[in-house]
Parts: C-alpha cells; structure tokens; sequence
C-alpha cells in the first residue's frame, strides 16, 4: 500500500545553496558489505513512480545517472541512488536499512500459498484467453528493470514490449 506521502531520499545537492545534502557527507567506507548489496539491490527493485526526459549525472562522478524515480510505496528516490550505494560508498539512513533489509527478509521469509492460483478454474482460464483473441485490445506497457550492476557497472535493462489483454 502507498503512503499518502512518501519518504524521499537520495536526491543531492548540484553545488553551493542548495537544500539538498552533498553525497559526500553519507559516505561510509566501514559499512558492511553485505549489508551495502542488499539495500543496493532493494534500490534496483523499486516501482517506477515517475519518468523524467534527461539522465541525472552522479554528483561524484559525472555519469550518467538514471532518468527514473523508484518507490516502495513508503520512500521514493531516484533510480541513480543505488549507483552513489554501490560505486561510491554512501550509506542511507539507518531507518531505510532497517526499512529494507526487514522488507527483504518478509519476502524471503513469507510462506507460498499455492491454492487461489492452482484453484484457478480451465473455464475462466480458457474464457480469458478467448476473449482476449476475439474483442481484446493492444496496448503497449514499457517494463522497466531500472537498474542491475555486473561488478560495479550500472546496466541500464530498459524493455518494450506489447500486451495484449481483453477489456
């Protein structure tokens, strides 16, 4: 569920006068490692809240940065956070790592229940299918992996793809 007000975090100064903090003054070499790739992969699999037209460049580093704003329905940041994570040492907050890290652990924890899916009627199943065929409609839907890193390198996994579905 989505808060009527999210959190928002990783958003950083472009230079003096800003309200925003610099990267600079998160950054914590001695934090546990482990530790920093879960909150970092938490950061990849956020829901795409907003789409911008432009990347924003690392503060530190100038690169590229992301062009996307991700939310768990609590906090929101921008998709590039998880690059100043990983590639340059800054710690969140501690609230969003317990935040995540407790949100990782529900999911891996959670127990599966099988029965409303294999409980699925061949009717309704078959009744879906036909009706998308005959009167269903096409649209397009972008799926959007925002971020994953293959040893420290950000690679942008952006995917079209058409969906057809009955209305």
């Amino acid at each position: 569920m989505v808060r009527p007000e999210l959190i928002l975090l990783g958003y950083w100064s472009k230079g003096v006068g800003s309200r925003w903090p610099s990267p600079a003054s998160f950054v914590d070499a001695d934090w546990d490692p482990d530790e920093r790739e879960l909150v970092v992969e938490y950061l990849c699999r956020g829901f795409v809240a907003r789409t911008y037209m432009g990347y924003s460049l690392c503060r530190v580093c100038g690169q590229q940065n992301g062009a996307l704003e991700l939310s768990d329905g609590v906090f929101v940041w921008p998709d590039g956070f998880a690059h100043y994570v990983s590639d340059h040492l800054v710690k969140t907050p501690q609230e969003f790592v317990d935040h995540a890290l407790a949100a990782l652990a529900s999911i891996e924890e959670a127990d599966r229940n099988e029965q409303w899916w294999t409980n699925l009627s061949l009717s309704s199943q078959s009744a879906f299918s036909h009706d998308a065929g005959a009167g269903g409609h096409v649209h397009s839907i972008a799926v959007v992996s925002p971020c994953t890193y293959d040893g420290g390198e950000r690679v942008d996994t952006h995917l079209r793809s058409a969906v057809k579905y009955a209305r």
